[in-house]
């Protein structure tokens, strides 16, 4: 991958299921982290563009990696983190994908 993915593993790990956070809280923190210029919102889109065209893209890897996934880890796949990521960030975002 010729991306760092900066801004998406700082997105992954606002959205960790170790903070125990509600959606609304969880947006909040990127809307304040992309305000506060933490996370570059349009460099974020792009990198989540990149990895869902990318097909040798390790959602699950990378996921845990970020601590978006820390329990059960067993049961989730590549497919199934990217679903669920995306329908967290995909509306909050204006993100043209396609399943």
């Amino acid at each position: 991958m010729s991306n760092t993915f900066k801004n998406l593993k700082s997105t992954l790990n606002l959205f960790s299921e170790e903070y125990d956070l509600t959606l609304d809280q969880n947006l909040g923190s990127l809307e304040l982290s992309i305000k506060e210029g933490y996370i570059d919102g349009t460099q974020l889109k792009k990198e989540i563009q990149e990895a869902i065209n990318d097909p040798n893209f390790q959602w699950l890897d990378f996921a845990i990696e970020n601590r978006f996934v820390v329990h059960n880890q067993a049961k989730y796949d590549n497919e199934s983190v990217k679903r669920y990521f995306l329908s967290l960030v995909g509306e909050y975002l204006k993100l043209d994908y396609k399943d």
